[in-house]
């Protein structure tokens, strides 16, 4: 728990090719963030793109905000650092760095467990869901992140000067040199991670289960649609988070040498914060594949922007076109340049 990882000889990516496939990768998750979830965002709020329960999209609104966090104050810095390899020294922006990190990843498992209790409980208690508003939904969303700032500060509580640059990931993070974190590092990860993670886990077999029965209701496609959103996001959540779970589970009960951790405490744990932002990246094609509306308003602005695009009649595309433009825009961009 104590070993120190911002000595970059002994824990750094000494690897060039390593170092340049896991920048890229960071790369590729920081842009598709920002477009994603820029286009998510701007989708919602002023073009109403997204023909779903009010609940759900505000729910939506507030994951997209903490993905361009993840993407803006943590991955792109760490990015830039990959490019110079090289760690920071400015202590504001270390702390900076520290406190966005370990905010953001308290606040998405609690915005994505709520998001699928909240859609479970629609689709169970669909006359009660009519009292929700929006505004109660934003309500609960900011007690989310209130909530998860506890985590951030608990860290910096205890001892503020346990904030150091770790080399494997090119990130500030916390040594946990302090004995008390003998005992409140598993407590804070099962109530911090693992808990909304089962969460999420439970509140996803039953929202299927239950949106099974309803199936043939009225707006039967319109409920799957939003049945689908929820279920994929929540999975891809959880996928991407069990590697690192594992990791803060089993790490205190290995054996590790202070100079050398083996490649668990090094290789393991640099692929587990890579794994981590597939979710950063995922939700744009997420929505794009179940929500037809947003499919149709992405299909629509593509358009709009490159009118010498030569596909036949632009007014007719069908949904699995709209599909396929969506996975493939690079067909968009060599049109745009060869016109």
């Amino acid at each position: 728990m104590s070993t120190n990882y911002d000595d970059c000889n002994l824990f750094g990516i000494k690897n060039e090719a390593e170092r340049y496939i896991y920048g890229s990768w960071l790369t590729l998750v920081v842009i598709s963030s920002l477009l994603g979830d820029t286009t998510i965002l701007v989708a919602s709020i002023k073009y109403k793109a997204f023909r779903l329960h009010r609940t759900v999209v505000v729910f939506i609104q507030h994951i997209a905000v903490c993905d361009l966090f993840t993407a803006t104050g943590m991955l792109l810095p760490v990015v830039l650092l990959l490019i110079y390899d090289s760690g920071g020294s400015n202590e504001v922006i270390k702390f900076i760095r520290f406190f966005i990190g370990y905010w953001v990843f308290s606040a998405s498992p609690l915005l994505i467990g709520a998001m699928s209790v909240g859609k479970f409980l629609l689709v169970r208690y669909p006359l009660r869901a009519r009292a929700w508003s929006k505004m109660k939904t934003h309500k609960l969303c900011a007690g989310l992140w209130i909530l998860s700032l506890t985590v951030p500060v608990q860290h910096l509580l205890v001892d503020m000067d346990d904030v150091v640059f770790d080399c494997r990931t090119y990130m500030w993070n916390y040594r946990y040199s302090s004995e008390i974190w003998n005992t409140l590092m598993p407590i804070t990860t099962v109530l911090a991670y693992l808990t909304p993670n089962i969460i999420i886990i439970i509140a996803t077999i039953l929202l299927l289960t239950s949106a099974r029965r309803v199936a043939k209701r009225m707006q039967e496609s319109l409920r799957w649609q939003g049945t689908m959103a929820v279920v994929i996001t929540a999975t891809i959540f959880t996928i991407s988070f069990l590697p690192i779970t594992v990791y803060f589970i089993a790490g205190p009960l290995l054996e590790t040498d202070s100079e050398e951790p083996g490649p668990f405490f090094n290789r393991y744990y640099r692929v587990t914060e890579a794994v981590l932002y597939t979710n950063v990246m995922a939700n744009f094609f997420t929505y794009g594949l179940t929500v037809a509306s947003f499919r149709e308003f992405i299909k629509k602005k593509l358009i709009m922007k490159l009118p010498c695009l030569s596909i036949g009649n632009h007014s007719q595309l069908t949904p699995s076109q709209g599909k396929y433009f969506l996975l493939f825009p690079s067909s968009f961009v060599l049109n745009s340049i060869v016109c």
